[in-house]
């Protein structure tokens, strides 16, 4: 009688230790010290040395969702392609992959993981060399790799403390930590977002990677705006109204 009781709460520890680790992780920041030059509309600050901080998890939650995503479209052109009598992606039946490119690429459990080992391997490969593809192409896109962020800091005032303000200084120092938390941040994410899956964590992976996402975000909004409240001249220096 233990064991199928056991078996029935994987799910839910999986559910919290996932919780645990994805919001440890969006806590974590690698922090830069800079200098601020200066303020716009507030004159020259001298001496004024604070940390810029990067997100461990980048990239932030785009990988895994673009990566859910495109496993999605293969079982759906696996199912268009079977209709049409051509089934190059392999056989669905009830809608539900059974042989082929399709079943190697459908969400695992952990069963699997012992009568199936090459088919969760597979699986895994795919899903965290996707979701690192991803982390890339989305830094990119979205202005986030060392040369926009670079620039924007350079457009600010800002410095790194013992160089002269330059923005190929800025971007060195900058290349040295982003393309590297990018292709982490996109390992991060993936592994989470499979073990999640394979556990059969509530939600999924995907799931609990927005909810943590979502209530962090509330979380550090809510901060924000205490801090901006208790200081108000830190609200007028920063734009705030």
């Amino acid at each position: 009688m233990g064991t199928p009781n056991f078996y029935a709460l994987i799910p839910l520890l999986a559910t919290i230790i996932v919780f645990a680790v994805v919001l440890y992780g969006e806590a974590m920041r690698v922090e830069i010290p800079i200098s601020h030059g200066s303020v716009r509309g507030h004159g020259r600050i001298r001496g004024s040395v604070g940390k810029y901080p990067l997100k461990f998890v980048y990239s932030s939650n785009m990988p895994v969702i673009l990566t859910s995503a495109l496993l999605v479209n293969v079982t759906l052109f696996a199912n268009v392609f079977q209709k049409i009598g051509i089934p190059i992606l392999g056989h669905l039946d009830k809608g539900k992959p059974v042989d082929g490119i399709a079943w190697l690429l459908s969400t695992p459990n952990l069963t699997m993981f012992i009568t199936e080992p090459i088919q969760v391997l597979v699986y895994a490969v795919f899903f965290i060399a996707c979701c690192i593809l991803f982390s890339y192409l989305w830094v990119e896109i979205s202005g986030l790799n060392a040369k926009k962020i670079s620039e924007q800091l350079h457009s600010s005032g800002i410095q790194i403390p013992g160089f002269r303000s330059s923005k190929r200084q800025l971007y060195k120092i900058l290349k040295k930590y982003i393309p590297a938390l990018t292709i982490i941040s996109g390992i991060y994410v993936g592994l989470i977002a499979f073990l999640a899956d394979l556990t059969g964590a509530l939600g999924g992976g995907t799931g609990v990677l927005l909810t943590v996402g979502i209530i962090h975000k509330l979380y550090e909004e809510m901060a924000e705006e205490q801090l901006m409240s208790a200081n108000p001249i830190l609200r007028k220096v920063l734009g705030g109204d």
